[in-house]
């Protein structure tokens, strides 16, 4: 809402460009910082982005630019100190125009500390993104993805995880 809101009441001049950029900076510092998920969850989603049931966002993550290009679905969970991208400046555009892509992290995602998801990405559902990877390419569902670049190391097998979480087994 508010990603719509603040280009519309510079497009009416109701107030200077500059101003309308410190609003949502200050949106984007506020989703950092607060105390509370439920807090940084609402002021993403003041941001624009798609957030349908999310678990939990740590404090310190950052979502790029373009927050209204990001989906997070039910039950997911991202740990403190992500970054998560929906734009590309990189050095191969230079003088051209920046890649534009959503993120898509399906049901049941768990994602480590410290990560960095790259535009165009989707994470399957029941899958988890180990501590400090940097995932460039799609994860597919019920996947253990660690590494810089991600790759996926193992698959999930989401009933006997969770019953041997349950039962307190290794």
């Amino acid at each position: 809402m508010c990603a719509k809101l603040i280009p519309l009441i510079y497009k009416k001049g109701l107030l200077p460009k500059w101003l309308c950029q410190v609003g949502s900076d200050i949106l984007v510092l506020l989703a950092q910082i607060l105390p509370h998920p439920k807090l940084r969850i609402a002021v993403w989603k003041l941001r624009g982005a798609n957030l349908h049931g999310v678990k939990y966002i740590g404090m310190n993550c950052l979502i790029g630019n373009y927050p209204w290009l990001l989906t997070i679905k039910r039950n997911a969970v991202v740990s403190s100190g992500t970054r998560i991208l929906t734009e590309d400046y990189s050095y191969q555009n230079v003088g051209g125009e920046k890649l534009l892509a959503p993120v898509v992290i399906e049901e049941n995602v768990h994602i480590g500390m410290d990560c960095i998801i790259l535009p165009g990405v989707r994470i399957g559902k029941n899958s988890i993104i180990g501590a400090g990877s940097v995932v460039m390419h799609s994860i597919p569902a019920n996947s253990v993805a660690i590494g810089n670049p991600a790759k996926v190391i193992m698959s999930v097998k989401v009933g006997k995880l969770m019953l041997k979480k349950r039962l307190g087994k290794k």
